[in-house]
């Protein structure tokens, strides 16, 4: 978070943190977590490296931050899911809701799961205190 993190950022911090983060965007879902560099988000930015950590404490914050702001979009299917439904029309819309969200949006897909596929070691709070609920509301 910049330095002056108990303001309300300015319109130019706002855009700033949007245009680090769409970078990001691009590099972690090109090259992962582990093969992603500060570097390559700020060459992509178009900031330097120094302006990014002013914004963010260093990767990990960046793609977390990501993730989290992913969590709510990716989420929404299964919070459309109705328990009471017949569970074969309700695995099919969720399948079709969640590849249709894969085509709209690859770079955020790739994201997802690359984390995933390794575990979820960035996310796994999030998905603890989000999606487990969301799950067991909805299991019989």
């Amino acid at each position: 978070m910049p330095k002056d993190a108990g303001k309300k950022p300015s319109r130019i911090q706002q855009r700033n943190r949007r245009v680090i983060l769409d970078a990001a965007l691009d590099v972690f879902s090109r090259h992962g977590y582990r093969g992603a560099t500060l570097d390559q988000i700020a060459t992509q930015a178009g900031l330097s490296k120094p302006n990014i950590l002013y914004y963010f404490a260093g990767k990990e914050e960046i793609h977390v931050t990501l993730l989290s702001q992913l969590m709510k979009n990716w989420l929404d299917p299964l919070v459309e899911l109705n328990a009471d439904g017949d569970p074969v029309e309700e695995i099919l819309g969720y399948v079709r809701r969640k590849l249709a969200m894969a085509q709209e949006f690859p770079r955020e897909s790739r994201l997802f799961a690359g984390e995933i596929l390794q575990g979820a070691p960035r996310i796994r709070p999030e998905l603890e205190s989000n999606l487990k609920p969301l799950f067991m509301r909805n299991a019989p």
